[in-house]
């Protein structure tokens, strides 16, 4: 089994390999305040390609827990393609997702690791979102279940 780790560093150097020029599309101005951010420019079609690739690759070896180790490890990198291959990998796991997700959410926007609208829209959407849902829809069925509905 690959670790987390070295599956995200694989991750980093094929998004980096992927990278292209600006062109006449320049993303950085949609993202004004965060001057850290950079962008390799691969678009999101190919960012969720490689997400998924690594998903294939691990899913019958890895728990979410691991996809999130594999996320803490690209989470903090200033590139926005690399902080989202993560967010998009954990999300795959979402008919795994506990609580315990909120407490790494919570920490990655506390900490500033998602100082841009992209990467807090990909955690909301794409992981509280999915959890927060799946959580209701449990507990509402076990309320039915014991009012006997």
């Amino acid at each position: 089994m690959t670790s987390p780790r070295r599956a995200a560093a694989e991750a980093r150097r094929t998004l980096a390999r992927m990278a292209r020029p600006a062109g006449a599309f320049d993303a950085s101005r949609y993202f004004r305040g965060d001057v850290e951010l950079g962008f390799y420019n691969v678009g999101t079609s190919r960012m969720r390609a490689v997400a998924k690739s690594m998903y294939r690759e691990h899913r019958d070896d890895w728990s979410w827990q691991d996809a999130v180790s594999f996320a803490e490890a690209l989470i903090t990198d200033r590139h926005l393609e690399v902080k989202s291959v993560g967010i998009e990998v954990v999300a795959l796991y979402r008919r795994s997702f506990t609580p315990g997700l909120l407490r790494v959410c919570k920490r990655w926007l506390a900490q500033g690791h998602s100082s841009n609208w992209a990467t807090t829209d990909a955690i909301c959407g794409c992981l509280i979102g999915p959890l927060t849902r799946r959580r209701f829809e449990f507990s509402a069925s076990a309320l039915d279940a014991q009012r006997g509905t």
